[in-house]
């Protein structure tokens, strides 16, 4: 397993079906959510435009305002954010450290998105309203850190959820598990790098996914899929690889292409949302395969 230094922290990872204890306090009982928030804002929508969320957005209603327009069907929720920062390569939550350094969080609101201040005067704990629940991306921005990288995360808002850890990637941690991995290329310091975890509507994460097709791509780009406990992953040569128990796709160096991925579980061929990539950052998507 590839690791770096820190105190081991289990979090709550979220994901549909999983079960919170506490209800949150949600600003509509509207059951119908939004489809999945844009992690980025740019001029032509494409993979290479910038840096991230920006802050243009409109701010969110407070809780006691009422529904109208384009809003009132997407239902919200008040909720606690951190953010985590995995220290080995299985990506797991249960190995996973609070990041006490100084980032902007970006959260998904009706409108777009909404920066919040992360860690210094701000505190670890940022306290957000209006959060869109269901499916949507997230974003932290390290500040005064070159380890870490701006991270975009796909992560699905549960309506009876409280809190949600938010990841940040070490660069250092991926690149020493690229140079591991046979046939990997080093990573490549100017490209985009995609991290995908597959996980059954309980939360579990689930072995023997494949992907059938990926629209993303690079001079020195590979797909590699984790090889069981110990963090390990192996490059997918021949097409004929798939998830060990950790659930987890790597798609590397990632310089071209936008839109979804295609994948197959049990016989049954699935969709990916589109997964969104800027560079050089990096994007960790959880994905629960439909029942």
């Amino acid at each position: 397993m590839i690791s770096i230094r820190g105190t081991a922290r289990p979090w709550a990872w979220l994901a549909i079906g999983s079960a919170a204890m506490v209800w949150v306090a949600s600003c509509s009982s509207k059951s119908t959510n939004a489809p999945p928030s844009d992690p980025f804002i740019c001029e032509d929508g494409g993979p290479s435009c910038g840096a991230g969320a920006t802050g243009t957005i409109t701010p969110p209603k407070d809780s006691g305002s009422a529904d109208t327009g384009a809003d009132a069907d997407i239902e919200t929720a008040t909720i606690t954010a951190s953010v985590i920062k995995f220290l080995d390569s299985d990506f797991s939550e249960a190995t996973s450290t609070l990041y006490k350094g100084v980032a902007t969080v970006s959260m998904p609101v009706p409108t777009g998105q909404l920066d919040y201040p992360y860690g210094g005067d701000a505190g670890l704990d940022i306290n957000a309203t209006n959060v869109i629940v269901g499916p949507a991306w997230y974003q932290v921005r390290p500040t005064g850190d070159p380890d870490l990288m701006t991270t975009h995360s796909f992560l699905t808002l549960d309506s009876d959820q409280a809190s949600i850890a938010i990841p940040v990637i070490d660069r250092v941690l991926l690149s020493t598990l690229y140079v591991q991995s046979a046939q990997a290329a080093p990573l490549d310091a100017n490209a985009g790098q995609i991290i995908v975890r597959f996980y059954s509507s309980l939360g579990v994460a689930v072995s023997g996914v494949k992907i059938t097709y990926s629209p993303f791509s690079g001079n020195t780009s590979v797909t590699m899929y984790d090889t069981g406990p110990g963090g390990n992953f192996a490059v997918d040569l021949k097409g004929s690889i798939e998830t060990g128990t950790n659930g987890t796709v790597i798609i590397s160096n990632v310089t071209d292409g936008f839109g979804q991925l295609t994948y197959t579980y049990k016989t049954v061929e699935y969709k990916t949302p589109t997964i969104a990539w800027v560079k050089p950052q990096a994007t960790f998507a959880r994905i629960t395969i439909p029942q």
